[in-house]
């Protein structure tokens, strides 16, 4: 099998599905204008376009050499867990390297272009240590459905939530916001779960006969659920963007530390609330949502969020990779 780019990301129920989705969003667009696309991974998700899975003898340090072997391609796209120098350094035996980093911990390595799709800032030495970069809100990478929204339309009442914690929500922080929304006074109360989600029967019985709530797994139209919603809780991963793609005022809930870092700068812009770890869902919800019932709250955080994401982010991350293949 060969490509002209190959995609090295990391996916598994205990760390999330993020980097498979950005992965597969500049996939999607870099195959419209007509670049060939495989992705590379240890584990073996169902997804829509070619896959090699590495095989288990194969270290960390030899995958670049077998991704040269296997795929040959002329560039190799990484987005990974918690990668060590070494894992990235080796890497660039795999091709031209593209690196995905938004952790503030993680370590420089050289790189032909290092993409930070997120608000915060990368330290400056792993900045330096690549080629070129591209990073902050226009580099935030999103699924097309997400890309220029019309404005979103606030409503006079809060009667609706959407309630989604990503593709497995690990910690099950789903629990505690349910717990909580069970004391509001909600209508109608959207759970959404990923396909990666462990504690579907002990959500069946902790919402019991409560007819406000609905259970919907594995969404594909995340927009028009979120559009539909008069507010949502949600994880401060992927989905933070997501909601502030759409104009959907939200309070975001951290599970990691650099999602802390990202539902902290969206509340400072006065694009959303954060309001803090699972922890702080049973006691502080409701006071969050309480706020949120005023329209003249709502207006403004909506208009914010959705001025500062645009959904563009992917389709302009997409060509810069493909500048680094017609250099190459």
């Amino acid at each position: 099998m060969t490509a002209q780019v190959a995609f090295r990301f990391d996916a598994t129920a205990s760390i999330g599905y993020g980097h498979l989705t950005r992965c597969l969003a500049i996939a999607e667009e870099l195959r419209v204008s007509g670049y060939s696309c495989v992705a590379v991974t240890r584990t073996s998700p169902s997804i829509q376009i070619d896959h090699v899975t590495i095989p288990t003898d194969v270290p960390i340090g030899d995958e670049g050499a077998f991704i040269a072997e296997s795929i040959a391609p002329v560039v190799l796209v990484a987005d990974l867990c918690g990668a060590t120098a070494g894992h990235i350094s080796a890497l660039c035996r795999g091709g031209r390297l593209v690196r995905i980093e938004d952790e503030a911990t993680a370590p420089p390595s050289s790189c032909s272009l290092l993409i930070n799709p997120s608000f915060g800032a990368l330290p400056d030495a792993v900045i330096a240590a690549a080629d070129s970069y591209f990073g902050g809100p226009a580099a935030l990478i999103l699924r097309r459905q997400f890309r220029s929204l019309p404005a979103y339309e606030v409503r006079d009442a809060v009667r609706t939530a959407a309630v989604c914690f990503g593709g497995s929500d690990p910690v099950n922080a789903t629990s505690a916001v349910v717990a909580a929304l069970q004391n509001s006074s909600l209508d109608r109360i959207n759970v959404i779960v990923g396909p990666g989600f462990q504690w579907s029967a002990e959500l069946a019985t902790q919402i019991g006969e409560d007819p406000r709530f609905t259970v919907a797994r594995a969404v594909d139209d995340m927009v028009t659920l979120l559009r539909n919603a008069d507010v949502g809780v949600l994880a401060a991963g992927t989905l933070l963007y997501e909601a502030l793609a759409v104009g959907l005022p939200s309070i975001f809930v951290s599970i990691t530390a650099s999602q802390e870092r990202e539902a902290r700068h969206a509340a400072e812009m006065g694009a959303a609330f954060h309001l803090g770890g699972p922890e702080q869902a049973r006691r502080g919800l409701n006071a969050l949502l309480a706020k949120l019932a005023d329209a003249d709250v709502r207006e403004p955080m909506s208009a914010r969020a959705q001025q500062i994401v645009d959904g563009q982010g992917c389709a302009r991350v997409a060509a810069r990779i493909a500048d680094v293949v017609k250099q190459s």
